[in-house]
């Protein structure tokens, strides 16, 4: 067993953006290690070395641990997967009959962001060249023009639709999002170096985001956004283990039903599984989980499993749903990973 960078094949080192990877076996951790550059000066030299303390942006594996907090407020009877988002969020009439539900699992209707859009380009523009953040209350207010498609009609990947699932978490919590989240995730399970994106200005030691190899070229949008729910969670190695070890020994929710919930898949209101499609391989979409089959040397493994890319960064957690096996990547290039069953091959542990 290779356990670290050192006795692998992984290749990366202070020339290139970081990599973090870790595999969790048997609720032992067989493989955890950081190498790689967080920062660069503006000649490509490093002036920060990524270490395991070192935070990263995992960008849409947030929506895993939003649909939680939304099942745990179901838990406590402040809000229902079947209510009408316009009950919480102040929207346009065209809003009317989207519930939480449809949030969660990408059927509300409602678009992703389209990032060539020129009036979105002009509002990163703007507060780029003013030095100013955009967050949930702006992109909002962006939405809210958008034509929507039909309510519970097929999935279609969209950020906004997390982003109204953090402000429903604020409407129902009366608290900001990033004080519910770390009383309810990050204080709870001691995820003590964990932070949220408009908590940024008074952290240190995080990656900064730079495209792909070779130019490593910074990306100036995480300096812009600070919206929340789409992603906007900071993490480590150690601490997403900690959530991890919540999650294998049922500490996230208070009664075992909603957990067998959260592991659910996602449905229509007809009944059918939410069947992904475009930006995912065939699978099916629970709560901020993809559920999916992947055949490997002649066996067929079941896993669940998130990704994030943006801004330069990329992230990824996979289990095994038949294996007490996990497999976390965080990295700050917006990359292309191997697969989960190279990383395994390529660390030299085997699944069974």
């Amino acid at each position: 067993m290779n356990n670290n960078f050192e006795k692998s094949g992984f290749w990366v080192n202070n020339s290139t953006p970081a990599l973090a990877l870790m595999i969790i076996k048997n609720s032992k951790i067989a493989f955890k290690d950081v190498k790689g550059c967080a920062r660069f000066d503006d000649n490509k030299k490093c002036i920060l070395e990524a270490r395991l303390n070192t935070r990263f942006l995992i960008n849409s594996m947030t929506k895993h641990f939003i649909a939680a907090i939304i099942l745990m407020l179901e838990e406590e009877n402040k809000l229902s997967l079947e209510d009408d988002i316009t009950k919480y969020v102040e929207l346009p009439e065209k809003f009317k009959g989207i519930k939480i539900k449809h949030l969660i699992f990408h059927i509300s209707g409602i678009p992703k962001f389209n990032v060539n859009d020129s009036e979105l380009i002009k509002e990163w523009d703007t507060a780029y060249e003013a030095k100013k953040t955009m967050g949930n209350k702006d992109y909002i207010k962006y939405f809210k023009k958008f034509k929507l498609n039909k309510v519970d009609s097929h999935f279609k990947y969209s950020d906004p639709g997390y982003i109204l699932l953090a402000e429903i978490i604020e409407k129902v919590t009366n608290q900001t999002y990033s004080q519910f989240f770390h009383q309810r995730i990050f204080d709870r399970f001691a995820m003590v170096n964990s932070f949220i994106n408009p908590d940024k200005e008074s952290q240190e030691n995080y990656v900064f985001g730079y495209d792909r190899w070779p130019i490593f070229k910074q990306m100036r949008d995480e300096n812009i956004e600070r919206n929340i729910g789409a992603g906007g969670i900071w993490s480590t190695l150690d601490d997403y283990a900690k959530w991890i070890n919540a999650f294998d020994n049922n500490k996230i929710f208070k009664n075992k039903e909603t957990m067998e919930k959260f592991l659910s898949y996602g449905k229509f209101d007809n009944g059918k599984n939410v069947l992904t499609t475009g930006l995912y391989n065939t699978g099916v979409y629970g709560f901020g989980m993809v559920h999916s089959q992947e055949n490997y040397k002649g066996k067929k493994y079941k896993l669940i499993w998130h990704n994030g890319l943006y801004s330069g960064t990329s992230s990824s957690f996979i289990k095994f749903l038949d294996h007490n096996l996990w497999i976390v990547t965080f990295n700050n290039c917006r990359a292309t990973h191997p697969t989960c069953f190279e990383l395994l091959e390529q660390a030299g542990i085997d699944i069974d």
